[in-house]
This record gives structure tokens, C-alpha cells and sequence, in this order.
């Protein structure tokens, strides 16, 4: 479990043609993820 707060209002995971975004301050990203790119 991967799991980043920030201030940004929306968050991001990416992994190949995945995407996974939630407007909420903290996001969890389950297992299989394995590269981040948070974007604003």
C-alpha cells in the first residue's frame, strides 16, 4: 500500500494505461501500482 496527503485537490496514480483519481486529501493506491505521478 502506497498512500500520499497532500494539499493538491486532486490526486492522481498512473501506471501504464491505468489511472486511478480521487478528489478526497489523502489517496491509497492498492498493490499492483508500482509507478506514481501526482499531478494537480
Amino acid at each position: 500500500i502506497f498512500t500520499i496527503s497532500d494539499d493538491f485537490n486532486n490526486k492522481c496514480v498512473y501506471k501504464k494505461t491505468e489511472k486511478l483519481c480521487q478528489p478526497t486529501i489523502t489517496l491509497t493506491a492498492g498493490a499492483g501500482f508500482d509507478t506514481y505521478v501526482w499531478t494537480t
